[in-house]
């Protein structure tokens, strides 16, 4: 290892394409140094083959045309009378150069034929050259280490002159927007807990200012001794409460998780609400004719804050609601008037 990032620490936040080190690359650059020269030298291997290409074209022409005059004047003599013109020399020798002309074309086609198969064997090895190249070379990038995304160093750094290992990580990078917290709640308090609840988390290891949340995965694991239960808030932070922690990350820490207040809602404590049959119910006073009888409504229960619960669905507007004592009563039980009712009623 070459170069390591001046500034890496733990918990550092670096932006994405941040350098964080450089391997030694003598022998890459090396490599990729020969790779180099030997592609220049296929590329003029290529060269080379054209050129002779285009001359054994030439020579493929010359050729033709040297057996085509040979041809007519072959076919020339065959139109005479060659014994009384005393021609027969002639037409011997005119026979002979058209024979020598074919032989030449032939070997010219030859060589040409050869010539192109040279430049392709030629193309092919520069092919392989520039390709070979081309993974030398990113072989040298990859000994340049870089942020891939922006986030949070989560090892120290490591020092100049370290032996790599292929294949063991380096180090990892976390994303400064979702961290995670470990808390010990009460059970009562973990049961509040829903996925996408907004929280904030206080103490003095966090800073003066409440950090802000929003609760996106829950592992509750019990403590029957402590009667508490350890949470895992995976927390959903924007920049600057990313900022304020990073330098936390993996320190134990205790923190305080606030729910949001119920407020602007129909609220029931649970001292208020029955069940039956794994039903959340609530008693409300019904007249019978001439009695009183308690009467059941099935409830749609919503978010829980301590001792209270929101009513999502079930009671209506102007309904008696019956608060206790519940044990005391089940649906159709009849509710004796009184000038002070034996359930307190609201």
């Amino acid at each position: 290892m070459d170069e390591v990032h001046p500034g890496w620490r733990r918990g550092l936040l670096v932006e994405e394409g941040t350098l964080l080190l450089r391997l030694e690359t003598d022998a890459a650059r090396a490599a990729a140094t020969r790779l180099q020269a030997a592609v220049r030298s296929a590329e003029a291997a290529v060269e080379q083959a054209t050129v002779t290409l285009a001359a054994t074209g030439r020579r493929v022409e010359l050729a033709r045309r040297a057996a085509e005059l040979a041809s007519g004047e072959v076919a020339r003599f065959e139109r005479m009378d060659l014994e009384a013109a005393g021609l027969e020399s002639a037409a011997d020798r005119a026979r002979g150069a058209l024979v020598e002309a074919e032989a030449q074309l032939h070997e010219a086609e030859a060589a040409a034929s050869s010539a192109s198969a040279a430049e392709l064997v030629a193309q092919a090895r520069a092919e392989e050259a520039r390709a070979a190249l081309a993974e030398a070379r990113v072989q040298v990038e990859r000994h340049d280490l870089s942020a891939p995304f922006t986030g949070v160093l989560t090892t120290e750094a490591p020092s100049p002159g370290t032996w790599i290992t292929p294949g063991l990580p380096v180090t990892s990078l976390v994303d400064p927007t979702a961290w995670r917290a470990r808390v010990r709640l009460p059970l009562a308090a973990a049961a509040d807990l829903v996925v996408g609840m907004p929280a904030h988390l206080t103490g003095a290891a966090l800073g003066p200012d409440p950090v802000t949340a929003v609760v996106g995965a829950i592992a509750v694991e019990a403590d029957s001794t402590s009667r508490t239960v350890g949470v895992d808030l995976d927390l959903r932070l924007d920049g600057a409460a990313a900022s304020s922690v990073e330098g936390l990350l993996g320190l134990p820490i205790q923190a305080d998780v606030a729910l949001p207040a119920l407020e602007d809602v129909l609220v029931l404590r649970r001292a208020e609400i029955t069940w039956r049959d794994g039903q959340a119910l609530a008693l409300v006073v019904e007249r019978d004719g001439e009695v009183l009888r308690a009467a059941g409504r099935p409830l749609e229960l919503g978010r829980r804050s301590g001792d209270r619960v929101e009513v999502v669905a079930g009671l209506e507007a102007g309904e008696t609601l019956i608060t206790g004592p519940l044990e005391a009563l089940t649906p159709g039980s009849l509710i004796e008037q009184a000038s002070e009712p034996a359930a307190d009623a609201r």
